[in-house]
């Protein structure tokens, strides 16, 4: 029987988690043979970000902009399984806040944590 495109995709997928590479992934997505944003359903919460920005940078310097992902951090200092479904897609790298703790915060004659995010360099 014919393999419809998604199962064609889910087996490429498989071949790929065993001995491919990423960047093998990033010229799948880059081709359309798999959405970039259905990576997070069909690999691991950490490959996706790495597969994206292979191949967001491809694009990038078709248009002379590559590397403009470099600074982008995407370490493993996120825990990407937690971004998965929480209103982030095609999640690409993070964005570190500096935050400070703003005290004493008096509200309603009781004394209440708070923290104060800056989002400006």
């Amino acid at each position: 029987s014919f393999l419809c495109k998604k199962d064609f995709a889910l087996l490429l997928i498989t071949k790929c988690e065993v001995g491919g590479t990423l960047e093998e992934l990033a010229r799948m997505v880059l081709s359309g043979v798999i959405k970039d944003h259905q990576l997070e359903k069909l690999l691991d919460p950490r490959r996706p970000v790495d597969v994206r920005r292979l191949a967001f940078d491809s694009k990038l310097c078709s248009v002379g902009c590559g590397g403009a992902l470099a600074d982008l951090p995407s370490g493993p200092s996120l825990d990407y399984s937690r971004v998965f479904g929480a209103n982030c897609e095609i999640v690409v790298g993070y964005v570190p806040i500096p935050v400070s703790m703003v005290a004493p915060l008096t509200l309603n004659g009781q004394s209440v944590p708070m923290a104060w995010g800056f989002g400006s360099s």
